[in-house]
């Protein structure tokens, strides 16, 4: 039973890092198309590449990049493209991120995951019947 046990893990494990895999590129896709469009999209790119990196000066230069208006705060589509590149960020170098960064994200993000696919209206409670038409979403 134990084999069969760590059979099931192990392929568990694997299917869920292919799961994992093809949402990381559906989400990068999707959001490549609210970054892209515009003459800034490549140069956001590259700049978050740096501030990924570690380089801090290139903060302010990613600001600049994302406050079109020069308003101090990132709202409607600057704020979209904010979320998107960094979001983006993340996913293209997934498998190269720290172990424990990835986990404490995923304890982050996961929670929340489940609450928008179980509760996607957020009423803070879940029928039966939402219930069994979402549970299976959660995990696939």
């Amino acid at each position: 039973r134990g084999g069969a046990q760590a059979h099931f893990t192990s392929n568990s494990y694997t299917l869920a890092g292919s799961l994992c895999q093809h949402k990381q590129q559906q989400h990068v896709d999707q959001q490549s198309k609210l970054t892209m469009g515009s003459g800034d999209s490549k140069v956001l790119h590259e700049t978050m590449e740096k501030v990924a990196a570690g380089d801090e000066s290139a903060v302010d230069e990613a600001w600049g990049i994302l406050d079109k208006d020069g308003s101090g705060v990132l709202e409607g589509s600057e704020h979209q493209k904010c979320l998107a590149a960094c979001g983006n960020e993340i996913l293209e170098h997934w498998t190269t991120l720290d172990p424990k960064l990835k986990k404490q994200m995923l304890k982050a993000m996961v929670p929340g995951y489940v609450k928008h696919v179980l509760d996607p209206k957020g009423e803070g409670a879940i029928t039966k019947d939402a219930f069994s038409s979402n549970i299976t979403k959660v995990f696939s």
